[in-house]
């Protein structure tokens, strides 16, 4: 894993900081609760960016290597109306890897947006967990001198209940921005699609469906194990990965379907297979956010 590797631990200190305190201070559990909804591992979305990162390297490379080997036949030892149609073929397929490869590169640069994200509300809320556990500690003490320390632990009540619904905002935020990402992850690599179709390649759509009934299987486990059987932090399912651009196109695009009917198939920001934003092999990746709008305020 690369730099933000370390989030995960603060997502995990929070949830443990958190627990402890809400059990002398009540109105904590509302942050363990937002813990416990997030815990995710932003090395994990970096990990996956750099494996996106690393399909552009080598998607330029391919083009380049193309273009070169073309330019280094003798056109004097080849030439007429069939020249002239190979020329303009390797032209568009070159084409499509440039922008496939641009593709890729948006992509991984929107999960490590999202992904330094996540580590710095990771970091937030470890810093908060901590905070409001110093305080539930000081509260409990008040609490065993009779007639002494009302007024604190009152303060502390309102104090950790304006924290957890801040936190609780936040989250929801994230959920949001979770959202846009999936949102452009599916307008990048559904855009890429629908331009090899229109310049020509008759593969692309082939590809696109064969993803699709490919990914069929993961998403019904994908679902049932987040919604049913799914523990905070659950890797869920990852298979073999095939049709790259139609999986993330659909992923994203699924995403933003389901979750707008209230149908999201993951409800924290549970690690998923790679699957989960079409990314090339291996690794696990943090789910956006589906925070439960009936959390008691106390």
């Amino acid at each position: 894993m690369g730099a933000l590797a370390s989030g995960q631990w603060f997502f995990k200190e929070a949830l443990v900081a958190s627990t402890i305190g809400s059990a002398m201070l009540p109105p904590v559990r509302i942050t363990a609760l937002v813990a416990l909804e997030t815990q995710c591992s932003p090395g994990a979305i970096e990990d996956g960016a750099n494996q996106w990162m690393e399909t552009a390297k080598k998607l330029k490379e391919a083009a380049e290597g193309i273009e070169n080997r073309v330019k280094g036949v003798d056109k004097s030892t080849w030439t007429g109306d069939d020249r002239e149609a190979f020329d303009q073929k390797i032209s568009e397929f070159v084409r499509h890897l440039k922008t496939a490869a641009f593709a890729a590169t948006l992509i991984a640069v929107t999960l490590l947006l999202y992904a330094f994200i996540l580590f710095i509300f990771g970091i937030y809320l470890a810093v908060m967990a901590t905070v409001l556990l110093a305080i539930a500690i000081a509260y409990l003490a008040q609490s065993w001198i009779p007639g002494y320390g009302q007024g604190f632990m009152a303060w502390a009540n309102t104090f950790a209940t304006t924290v957890g619904m801040q936190l609780r905002a936040t989250a929801a935020q994230l959920r949001t921005v979770a959202q846009t990402a999936a949102g452009m992850i599916a307008a990048l690599t559904g855009g890429n699609v629908a331009f090899q179709l229109a310049t020509g390649s008759d593969t692309a759509a082939g590809d696109l469906l064969q993803s699709t009934l490919y990914s069929i299987d993961e998403i019904a486990i994908s679902f049932v194990e987040n919604k049913i059987a799914g523990g905070p932090g659950s890797k869920g399912f990852t298979g073999t990965t095939k049709g790259l651009l139609g999986k993330s196109f659909w992923g994203g695009f699924g995403y933003q379907t389901a979750d707008t009917f209230g149908l999201s198939p993951s409800s924290n920001f549970r690690q998923q297979g790679p699957d989960t934003w079409g990314v090339p092999d291996g690794g696990k990746y943090a789910n956006p956010i589906d925070p439960e709008p009936d959390i008691p305020t106390f």
